[in-house]
């Protein structure tokens, strides 16, 4: 009878865990920049991608939404077609008298890759079956976006045994919607925690900028992927006695296996319950006992059950320093290679980084090509060609001048045949800067075609170049046959782009800034020169924290490896700090420094007046008061400790809030109303929102974090470089004055 319960409870393990299809519901609006689209002219298409990762399994899938179509179109000649991965899937028939309507469609799960599938609406649309222009006024159906959405139901892919599935398998920044991994930690000491930083820090990257939350524990959790990190004996306790755990461990281990369940924890179906205590009352009156052969075999198959949907990655070693050397390992395993389902690493060595790389980092000065950028040549082709953007980042304390320029020179091709007005449009940042005309109506090819961008067109952080073509068809005669094959553009990859030298020096505070790339704890890609400083040692800091480790990772692009987590006040540090904490332990020096002092009696600023340069005038009232729940504080001031430095606090009124302040601090809304030095943050999930204000002090920070005083004179205090400039203007004139009149005095002198 146990044997037969031990199968009833393997195959309650399997059906609960076929069982957990999970459905997903995907509003478009957050697949595409956009609430509404509109198509235009006789033909068009928008394309919206779906990301399916590679460990789901599409069970079922339906589209829902709704248009808006002209009512000047033609019956019977205008119409939506829906694919899916370019297989059709079904058509809409767009009538002038009725010009709304809703559609609901299911998607067959065979047609879903692992990958990011593409939906996509064509519209055909005329206004006469006779002649027409082609993209005359009337010619236009709007998808609302903001109502529709894709709804998937899914079950997970058993997860493959192998080292080469972590960066595309189990850490895909196709998972929506959002990444979860738990870190099991033996303790919560500061090297512990160091080390539970670096691997969250290559989990993060491998996430690229889909949003990942982390957890910490002392144990596994169950339903998620965990990662184990500690040594040996840690890991021995973890997993039990097995064949694994039995050897003896030759160097730094990183292990990929199945989630450990405890079968005590799994839920059971009430009528399994029922027959269980069926079948123990029958043992017990017939006192049928099972060979000791067959209770091993019980016990054995009972000790190791596994989620095989979820995965448990294991980094450990003899000591702390194998455990950091397999940590660095996995931080830094960008192939998928070894595809064995552990390794022993024996060394690593990282390549030397400069000051502000990063992932998209242009360097001043230098020449890229778009095959440099990794964007090749760009074809266009047709009469609604989309257009493409060049994008990049520059370091975001870069002090951008407005009297130098940045050159694109471009090499490109276009088609005969094209009426003369067609053009490319290069818009930088969103701005139109040029026109380039193709005017020759034999077609051309040009070469070095150059364009000098002024640079205060750029911004810190990211930009983007886009190149928009209007490709216009030649058409002599009125209802001429309408070809579009000779509709192309093509930008060749060997085109280039260049930006000047730039002086680093920034204004800070700017907490913008900080959730643009991290700055400045980001200065050196690798977080050199700076340190994260809990004021609790508890699971919810600790967890805040490395979602905050993770947050910047993906924001700069590199691992952080020589980040510091530490647990006791860093006095006297001379770079760049993040605090984390509840507003009662955090150290009462730095309340008086942050903008809203958080003592007892507190000094609150609070906006009364803004002016038209989006300058607010500030009144501060003196108060006995707190945040309170449900709040939190985002601050940015110069440190006490090294002028150009910055600290960066993070607090709230208990560690839940701080740990629900970091995971607001992941959301795009709340990360675009960013700036200034003061944030009040509204933890109301999962509509989080926030306010931003000035009101602290200025200050500068240069290239390396610090600033001499002749500079900080210089930018912090202009009235004294006015004064220079002046005094020094009027002792030449005095010194050029001297000097004519000995000259002058001197020639009278030899005329006598």
């Amino acid at each position: 009878m146990k044997k037969i319960w031990t199968l009833v409870v393997c195959l309650n393990i399997f059906v609960w865990q076929q069982a957990e299809a999970e459905i997903l519901k995907l509003p478009l609006y957050k697949l595409t920049p956009a609430n509404t689209v509109t198509l235009r002219c006789i033909t068009d298409q928008h394309d919206i991608h779906i990301a399916v990762p590679d460990r789901w399994k599409i069970e079922r899938a339906s589209l829902h939404f709704a248009y808006m179509n002209s009512s000047g179109l033609v019956e019977g000649s205008s119409r939506i077609l829906i694919k899916l991965n370019d297989y059709p899937l079904s058509q809409i028939n767009l009538r002038p008298n009725i010009t709304e309507g809703e559609k609901d469609l299911e998607l067959p799960p065979l047609l879903f890759e692992a990958g990011y599938n593409k939906l996509s609406f064509n519209v055909s649309q005329h206004y006469s079956m006779e002649c027409e222009q082609p993209c005359a006024e009337d010619l236009w159906t709007t998808l609302m976006l903001d109502t529709a959405f894709v709804e998937l139901e899914y079950s997970l892919k058993p997860i493959p045994k192998g080292l080469a599935s972590v960066s595309k398998f189990l850490f895909d920044p196709k998972i929506l919607p959002n990444g979860e991994v738990n870190i099991v930690l033996k303790d919560y000491s500061s090297e512990m925690v160091t080390l539970a930083g670096m691997v969250v820090s290559g989990v993060a990257r491998r996430f690229d900028y889909k949003k990942v939350v982390f957890s910490v524990s002392k144990e596994i959790v169950p339903g998620m992927d965990n990662i184990l990190v500690g040594d040996w004996d840690f890991t021995k306790s973890i997993l039990g006695d097995s064949d694994f755990t039995r050897r003896e461990l030759e160097g730094p281990l990183l292990k990929i296996m199945s989630l450990p369940v405890d079968a005590e924890e799994i839920v059971k179906d009430p009528a399994l319950e029922q027959e269980e205590a069926e079948e123990e009352e029958t043992d017990e009156i017939l006192e049928e006992e099972p060979a000791e052969e067959g209770k091993a075999e019980e016990a054995e198959e009972e000790k190791n059950l596994f989620d095989d949907t979820h995965g448990l990655l294991v980094i450990s070693g003899v000591d702390l320093d194998h455990v950091k050397l397999a940590a660095e390992t996995l931080a830094i395993m960008s192939l998928p290679y070894p595809n064995t389902d552990e390794l022993t690493a024996m060394e690593m060595s990282v390549p030397d980084i400069s000051l502000y790389g990063g992932r998209l980092m242009l360097t001043p000065d230098k020449k890229y090509t778009f095959k440099n950028l990794n964007i090749g040549s760009i074809p266009f082709h047709g009469i609604n060609a989309p257009y493409r953007d060049i994008t990049f980042r520059l370091p975001v304390d870069f002090f951008i001048q407005e009297n130098q320029y940045g050159t694109l020179s471009l090499n490109f091709a276009y088609g005969a045949g094209m009426r003369t007005d067609s053009v490319l449009m290069v818009l930088v940042n969103g701005k139109h800067v040029a026109a380039i005309n193709l005017d020759n109506p034999n077609g051309d090819i040009i070469e070095g075609y150059k364009l000098n961008i002024p640079t205060f067109l750029f911004k810190e952080g990211s930009n983007s170049i886009r190149l928009r073509p209007i490709l216009n068809p030649s058409i002599s005669k009125n209802c001429e046959l309408l070809r579009t094959e000779n509709l192309f553009l093509t930008v060749f990859e060997n085109s280039s782009f260049e930006f000047p030298p730039m002086t680093h020096l920034v204004e800070l505070p700017n907490l913008e800034l900080f959730f643009l790339s991290g700055y400045p704890l980001t200065r050196w890609p690798d977080g050199y020169e700076s340190q994260f400083y809990l004021a609790n040692s508890n699971p919810e800091i600790i967890s805040a924290a490395l979602n905050m480790v993770g947050f910047m990772t993906q924001k700069n692009g590199y691992p952080l490896l020589g980040l510091k987590i530490a647990f006791e006040d860093p006095k006297d540090y001379q770079g760049e700090l993040l605090i984390l904490g509840d507003v009662k332990s955090i150290p009462e020096h730095y309340k008086k420094l942050s903008p809203i002092p958080l003592t007892s009696e507190t000094r609150v600023p609070y906006p009364v007046v803004r002016s038209w340069k989006d300058e607010m005038a500030m009144a501060f009232s003196k108060q006995i008061s707190g945040i309170g729940p449900e709040k939190g504080l985002a601050m940015e001031f110069q440190s006490p400790y090294q002028k150009g430095r910055s600290i960066v606090l993070l607090t709230a009124t208990s560690t839940g809030d701080v740990l629900e302040l970091c995971k607001a601090l992941l959301e795009p809304k709340v990360q675009s109303e960013s700036k200034g030095d003061l944030m009040i943050v509204d933890l109301t999930p999962p509509d989080y929102s926030a306010v931003a204000m000035e009101v602290g002090v200025k200050y500068f920070s240069g290239e390396e974090g610090k600033v001499s005083e002749v500079d900080y004179y210089l930018w912090s205090k202009p009235h004294y470089y006015i004064a220079a400039v002046v005094s020094l203007a009027v002792l030449s004139a005095l010194l050029i004055f001297l000097i004519v009149r000995r000259f002058r005095k001197r020639r009278m002198t030899d005329e006598e």
